[in-house]
């Protein structure tokens, strides 16, 4: 059988993607033949393929306005992966992309996107699922296992004219004085003002 949806503009532009990426990973996922003509999505293929390339479409529209939230009761299509807060960094929307791509999954976080630790990896095949539940694993350890950076200690500023210490003015005093004395006393032994001895010859 076929269903259709209509979309808006701005709708089909986002479930199309960039070179009708995101159309092709939906109907990837849903295992259902996806199609867009003018402002309508057709799906072809069985009752249940068309029904999950309904429900991942609507799912990718209501992520344009805000959280998304899926009930998962009774699906079999999705797998829930459980991010840790200090490792949601690790599962931006560019590594889900990548993700996707590898596996042919539609994954999301449930709920708000910047709370939320349930990531939803959404596929009618078992294998796909499973292989991007262990992609994001695998992920995640190397994300654990990474050091943290040091925080690094900034010294505090020397001002150039401080650099140099200046010496005070009583050690210039004194010096001067050093000095002065110092002149003196070679002179002095310089210049002795006894005439030299005359050694008179013995008779």
């Amino acid at each position: 059988g076929v269903d259709t949806l209509p979309l808006g503009n701005e709708e089909l532009s986002f479930a199309l993607g960039k070179d009708g990426s995101t159309r092709r990973k939906l109907a990837r996922a849903s295992g259902c033949i996806l199609e867009y003509v003018g402002n309508v999505a057709y799906m072809a293929g069985t009752l249940l393929e068309r029904q999950r390339a309904r429900d991942y479409l609507l799912w990718l529209m209501k992520q344009r306005t805000g959280p998304v939230i899926v009930d998962i009761t009774g699906r079999v299509d999705i797998k829930v992966v459980d991010i840790p807060d200090e490792m949601r960094g690790m599962t931006k929307a560019a590594a889900l992309r990548d993700v996707e791509k590898e596996t042919g999954t539609f994954c999301f976080f449930q709920g708000d996107t910047s709370t939320s630790n349930a990531l939803l990896i959404c596929g009618h095949r078992l294998e796909d699922r499973l292989h991007a539940e262990h992609i994001l694993q695998d992920i995640l350890v190397r994300g654990a296992a990474r050091p943290k950076p040091r925080r690094r200690m900034h010294a505090p500023a020397v001002e150039p004219h401080a650099a140099r210490a200046q010496p005070s003015s009583d050690e210039s005093d004194s010096a001067s004085e050093s000095g002065s004395e110092s002149d003196y006393s070679s002179q002095s032994c310089d210049e002795d003002p006894r005439p030299p001895a005359v050694h008179q010859p013995k008779r």
